[in-house]
């Protein structure tokens, strides 16, 4: 099946390619093709502004993610709800309570 549409499109773009393009272009007074002179420069200003926009979302975003760091995370739901996730505290808590003062813990948070 794959073999036949890649066949099919094939052709078709033989079809497209081989056909001379009707379109002439526009000429100066001078005999030379005209170009329009702002479109390079709008072009490049456009792409600069995207790309500070860019910088500047991704300075915002990370800087408000470590702005603040928490071992209680809140989160909110479809509703609106607040959900706090406490985990890492009440975890801290029951070493607290059941390990000696001078104990050492190792772990792996793997997610």
């Amino acid at each position: 099946l794959s073999s036949g549409i890649n066949a099919e499109y094939g052709v078709i773009m033989e079809k497209y390619l081989s056909k001379p393009s009707q379109v002439l272009p526009e000429q100066n007074y001078d005999g030379n093709l005209r170009q329009e002179e702002g479109s390079p420069s709008v072009i490049i200003m456009t792409l600069l502004a995207l790309l500070s926009l860019f910088a500047f979302h991704c300075t915002w975003i990370t800087s408000s993610a470590y702005s603040s760091p928490s071992i209680v995370l809140a989160t909110s739901g479809p509703r609106g709800t607040r959900h706090i996730l406490d985990d890492f505290r009440e975890a801290y808590y029951w070493l607290n309570q059941n390990t000696d003062d001078f104990s050492r813990i190792m772990s792996w948070w793997d997610y």
